[in-house]
């Protein structure tokens, strides 16, 4: 069994400058979706697989998983594209995903809750009008129940979790396309809101809720499955964000990517519908996709998907790909997860995309095959490495306030550093205890403050912190 070159020395490990090249995706991917995408949009590949990911893997749903010790993987892929407005297209990516991927799936969809619908009205006009004897003995009809694939922007818990409750696990999943994902953070903190952090955080991870209905009774889904496709510009993002969002376990789910410069990419397309055939080839693929009754329940990983993701978890993973500080990081362990979604959601489209492929056939399972893991592992590590560089520039920037804050507390006098941890924990909720001795070396670095040690009636000398322009001589 051969590794991709990049797996096999630290020199070639993937940087976040090397998104993975055409024939390194799902062939359908790149002949199909990317070649439409490419002329009507200045963004970039890796916002468009993002958004292809959140929205296909909707389409699956819970129908399928991958068992990973005692957890059930379903392919459920948040993302998160960041990047300053108008110069890097997020907004145009979404509505891209959401032609290719949603539109003609919901308009049938559509189409067919009215033919129920009209059904129903017929059956309950014919109802209406039995006699009275007959009417007791026959049951009225019930309303049909309209499915979603696409959630409503603005959504409360308990709107979120109706629409959630009309899904059937066999059929699809259901994603919310946000065109101003800081919007969800203000939102969060309203009164019919509380908790909806936790309350996503777990249907990421496909796992069963259980929630009292404000007029009572019980709200219970088995296999709630919601993918979020957001945008956001990193500042809106930095000042509507708490710090656990990130150091938590919520954001370190998504996948998260900014785009920092303007994209290298000619201006789009003046033609209203270049390569028109090649969004139909893609839309009848994710039709297929859509109807597939093969698509349901779990996957294994062919005996060299396996293996090559072994090696690269233990040869790259722990020894090559995260800076030391980040070792055993919830952002590492998310994202291990986050290469089973991937793989599985890049098998289906290998498999349904191109005929001359080697099926997904096990000898009891459908299997995951070695190219849809290598693809996979190439992606995610893309952009986890990526991710790690933007938080750490977040959580720097968003300690930017607190900063100013500990400095005007510091002009009223020395503080000691249990003090001052106090008063970063008052003041930011969820700031980590390396985030603080963060802020120590910044401020230290740039000599505002000095951190030092004052002798005690214990034994243990009691560490100081004082404004660098307030201290001794012998101090600095």
């Amino acid at each position: 069994m051969s590794m991709p070159s990049e797996f096999e020395s630290p020199a070639r490990c993937p940087s976040p400058k090397n998104f993975p090249a055409d024939d390194q995706l799902p062939k359908a991917f790149a002949e199909y979706y990317l070649a439409y995408a490419r002329p009507l949009s200045i963004a970039s590949d890796p916002f468009h697989l993002m958004a292809m990911l959140s929205c296909v893997s909707a389409v699956i749903g819970p129908r399928c998983y991958v068992r990973y010790g005692h957890l059930c993987i379903y392919p459920s892929i948040s993302s998160l594209l960041l990047g300053v407005s108008t110069l890097t297209g997020k907004s145009e990516t979404l509505n891209i995903a959401k032609q290719l991927c949603l539109d003609q799936i919901e308009n049938a969809m559509r189409r067919e809750f009215d033919a129920h619908q009209k059904a129903y009205e017929n059956a309950m006009a014919a109802w209406k009008k039995l006699p009275k004897d007959t009417k007791s003995e026959t049951a009225e009809p019930e309303p049909p129940e309209r499915s979603y694939l696409r959630c409503p922007e603005d959504f409360t818990n308990a709107a979120l979790a109706q629409v959630l409750e009309t899904q059937d696990p066999g059929s699809h999943g259901c994603v919310v396309l946000l065109d101003e994902f800081s919007a969800l953070l203000i939102g969060r903190t309203g009164q019919f809101n509380i908790g909806l952090t936790q309350l996503l955080t777990k249907i990421h991870s496909c796992e069963s809720i259980f929630m009292k209905r404000a007029g009572g009774g019980d709200t219970y889904i088995e296999i709630p499955f919601l993918n979020i496709a957001g945008c956001s510009t990193p500042e809106w993002l930095l000042e509507n964000m708490q710090q656990s969002d990130l150091t938590g376990g919520w954001l370190v789910r998504y996948l998260i990517y900014e785009q920092k410069e303007k994209p290298n990419r000619a201006p789009p397309s003046m033609r209203p519908y270049p390569n028109k055939g090649l969004a139909e080839k893609w839309q009848a693929l994710i039709g297929e996709i859509h109807t597939s009754t093969s698509i349901k329940g779990e996957w294994r990983l062919s005996d060299e998907a396996l293996a090559t993701y072994d090696k690269a978890y233990h040869e790259v993973w722990n020894n090559i790909l995260l800076p030391e500080e980040d070792k055993g990081d919830s952002m590492a362990g998310r994202a291990l997860n986050m290469i089973f979604r991937v793989a599985l959601v890049f098998e289906i489209l290998n498999t349904r995309g191109n005929p001359k492929r080697e099926g997904s056939v096990g000898d009891k399972y459908p299997v995951i095959q070695q190219d849809s893991m290598k693809q996979a592992i190439r992606v995610v590590f893309f952009y986890l490495r990526g991710m790690i560089a933007m938080r750490k520039t977040t959580l720097t920037g968003g300690n930017a306030a607190l900063q100013e804050k500990l400095v005007q507390r510091l002009r009223k006098g020395e503080m000691s550093k249990t003090e001052v941890y106090k008063f970063c924990t008052n003041h930011k909720r969820g700031i980590r205890s390396a985030d603080i001795q963060e802020i120590y070396t910044s401020l230290e670095e740039q000599k505002i403050i000095t951190v030092f040690d004052i002798n005690t009636p214990k034994k243990k000398p009691l560490g100081m912190v004082r404004l660098w322009e307030a201290a001794d001589d012998d101090l600095t």
